[in-house]
């Protein structure tokens, strides 16, 4: 998708941005809340505290990263350009939607997810 344009290819931008800091509804707030309760998992009270700080810190900061990106991109003026291929920007839209679509109704992955770590942990992790 690089140097592809357009509103739906920002608005696609958005989407992957938010899910990459874990912004609900996008798919990377499941991860990112899968992070959260592993840090306060933790036995020591400091241990837990300074864990969800860093977390909490490089969503924080990857939030700035990608904002100043899509400022940089989507929001400053260019000169004029050719628009992308339409199969292109309607490609990148839809990824955005899936990306959406998988935060909104995370179970079907989630499933696949549990059944994949039974299966290796059944393993025990020898060939």
């Amino acid at each position: 998708a690089a140097g592809t344009r357009g509103p739906l290819v920002g608005a696609a931008f958005a989407v992957g941005a938010f899910s990459v800091v874990g912004v609900p509804p996008a798919a990377g707030f499941i991860g990112k809340l899968a992070l959260f309760k592993a840090s306060i998992a933790v036995d020591p009270l400091f241990t837990s505290v300074a864990l969800v700080a860093l977390v909490f810190a490089g969503g924080a900061l990857s939030f700035l990263y990608a904002f100043q990106v899509y400022q940089r991109v989507f929001l400053t003026p260019t000169p004029k350009v050719k628009s992308s291929p339409r199969p292109l920007r309607i490609l990148v839209a839809a990824l955005g939607v899936l990306v959406l679509a998988v935060g909104i109704w995370p179970e079907p992955l989630l499933a696949l997810a549990e059944g994949a770590a039974r299966v290796l942990a059944s393993s025990g992790g020898t060939r």
